[in-house]
C-alpha cells in the first residue's frame, strides 16, 4: 500500500510538472506571437514615416520651384499668392527681394530668396538623412521577423507530440 501511495504522489508531481512546463510552453508562445506582431505593426509605422517624409521633400522641392519663380517675376507683376489648399488671392508684386518666413514659435522674420531656399535645402538634407537612417531600420525588420518566425515553428513543432522524433 505504501508503494502505491509513493506512486500515486510521483504521478501526480510528474503530471503537475507536465502542466506547469506545458504553461510556460504556451506562455512563451503567446510571448513570441505577440513580439511577432509588434514587429509587423514597426514596419507599417516605419513605412508610414517614410511615406511622410517623401511627401515632406516633395513639398520642399515645389516650394524651391516656386521661389525661383518669384526670384524671377518683374517688380509690380500680377501674381497668385496662396491663401489655402486651392485657394489664391490676385496681388501685384511690390519686391522679389525679400520673403517673411516663419521659423518657429510664431516668429517672423525677412530673409532673401536666396536665404531661404538655403534654409529649405538645409531642411531637405536633414530630412533625407533622417529617412535614409529609417530605411536602414526598416531594412532589418525583416530578417528579426523571419528568425522569430523559425523560432514559433520551432516552438509549434516540439509542442505537437505526434511530430516528435
Amino acid at each position: 500500500m505504501r508503494m502505491e501511495k509513493a506512486n500515486v504522489k510521483a504521478s501526480m508531481s510528474t503530471a503537475q510538472l507536465d502542466g506547469n512546463a506545458e504553461q510556460k510552453r504556451i506562455r512563451e508562445l503567446q510571448e513570441k506571437y505577440a513580439e511577432y506582431q509588434l514587429l509587423e505593426e514597426q514596419i507599417k509605422q516605419v513605412q508610414q514615416q517614410i511615406q511622410k517624409m517623401d511627401s515632406q521633400l516633395a513639398d520642399l522641392e515645389s516650394i524651391h520651384e516656386g521661389l525661383e519663380d518669384f526670384k524671377n517675376a518683374a517688380e509690380g507683376s500680377e501674381v497668385f499668392v496662396p491663401v489655402s489648399n486651392g485657394i489664391f488671392l490676385q496681388a501685384n508684386l511690390a519686391s522679389n527681394k525679400k520673403l517673411l518666413v516663419n521659423v518657429g514659435s510664431s516668429v517672423v522674420v525677412e530673409k532673401t530668396v536666396d536665404d531661404t531656399k538655403k534654409l529649405l535645402g538645409d531642411q531637405q538634407v536633414e530630412i533625407s538623412m533622417y529617412r535614409e537612417q529609417l530605411l536602414a531600420h526598416l531594412n532589418k525588420l525583416p530578417e528579426q521577423m523571419q528568425h522569430l518566425q523559425a523560432q514559433l515553428e520551432k516552438m509549434i513543432r516540439e509542442q505537437r507530440p505526434e511530430h516528435t522524433h
